[in-house]
């Protein structure tokens, strides 16, 4: 007759080490899928918060433009409307303006690395934000007559540089994060499954 010893203490063993596996994967895995989900609502609360700044601050931009374009175009003077929106440089997400006169023609323009052919819109909404671009138009008055238009496109790369740079950080954070929370669950879980 033939006494085996120590298998139960092998199985024991082994479910404890499956147990633990478990326990740990769970707590990481829900772990990182509320950090996902709290980086998601940031990333488009972001999105959404930024784009409104930016589209204000835009907007005041062209409306300064607009108010320092009246003389030249009243005295249709080119030279002093291609210096005002040459100003529109030091704003690099600025892509495209342009200055009409009182019938909607172009009297000056501004280019930013934009080549394509650009329709002034100086219908309906002064401001219209899409998917990629921004278009901003001020209607231009002096005397209490409308002398002209200006019309201004930006693109949305602020926004674009700003969004990958959060995901980056998110990105070495997320990954921190889960380091942390597979120390924590080892800690946690070593004592939940030692013999009372």
């Amino acid at each position: 007759m033939q006494i085996k010893f120590g298998r139960g203490n092998k199985k024991s063993a082994v479910k404890s080490r499956s147990l633990k596996s478990s326990l740990s994967g769970a707590l990481i895995l829900s772990s990182g899928i509320i950090l996902l989900l709290i980086f998601a609502v940031f990333i488009s609360y972001d999105r959404i918060s930024y784009r409104s700044e930016l589209v204000n601050q835009l907007n005041a931009i062209a409306q300064v433009t607009a108010n320092s374009s009246q003389g030249a175009l009243s005295f249709l003077d080119e030279d002093a409307a291609d210096l005002i929106l040459q100003s529109l440089k030091y704003y690099p997400n600025i892509r495209y303006a342009v200055l009409l006169d009182a019938n909607g023609q172009p009297f000056s323009e501004y280019r930013n690395n934009w080549p394509q052919a650009v329709a002034a819109r100086v219908e309906g909404a002064n401001i219209q934000v899409t998917d990629r671009l921004i278009h901003i138009h001020h209607t231009i008055v002096w005397d209490q007559e409308d002398i002209g238009h200006l019309y201004l496109l930006s693109d949305l790369s602020l926004l674009d540089e700003r969004q990958i740079k959060f995901a980056f950080m998110g990105l070495v954070i997320f990954f921190l994060a889960m380091m942390l929370a597979s120390l924590l669950a080892r800690r946690i879980i070593r004592p939940v499954l030692e013999p009372i």
